[in-house]
């Protein structure tokens, strides 16, 4: 039987190797500095798409994935969206629509679903052996704290709307 009060995933996607690609993971980082909230799980899956099949196989009421998302705008844009549900049958690759079909194809729920994502401004190649990862451009490294924002005021609305409707109210 599942609680009656909202349980949410925010995980973070991309490769920490891949300059701007690095967005989820420092969003994440930088949540996971802040007061936890109940019922929150925050979870940097990189490039672990098939972890992040498992984990949603928990059923949550509310999934926030973020990524860097490429759609043309100004290098740190961010942006909030919502995509449609992928049905089974219609993933064939690995990235972040891919792993949500594979998901729902195995039986996960994934609830709303929400992509907090921003504009790169480059991918630099790979790093070689013993190399650093490059960081974030200037224009995706402001946009940190806006997307970090967007996080927030996402769950929370969703946790004010959970407690109106009679579930549990969350405090920080």
């Amino acid at each position: 039987m599942r609680e009656a009060s909202p349980r949410v995933l925010v995980a973070g996607l991309g490769n920490i190797l891949q300059g701007d690609d690095a967005f989820g993971a420092e969003v994440l980082r930088r949540l996971s500095l802040r007061p936890p909230l109940p019922r929150v799980r925050l979870a940097d899956f990189g490039t672990r798409g098939l972890e992040l099949v498992y984990a949603l196989l928990e059923d949550y009421d509310l999934t926030i994935l973020v990524a860097a998302t490429p759609r043309g705008g100004e290098p740190g844009t961010v942006y909030t969206l919502v995509p449609e549900l992928p049905t089974q049958g219609q993933s064939d690759g690995a990235g972040a629509p891919d792993v949500i079909a594979l998901a729902i194809a195995v039986g996960a729920e994934p609830g709303r679903l929400f992509v907090i994502g921003c504009e790169p401004a480059w991918q630099p190649p790979a790093a070689g052996p013993g190399a650093m990862p490059p960081p974030l451009s200037p224009p995706v490294a402001r946009a940190v704290d806006a997307a970090v924002a967007r996080v927030e005021d996402l769950v929370g609305r969703w946790m004010a709307r959970e407690a109106e409707a009679g579930a549990e109210p969350v405090r920080r």
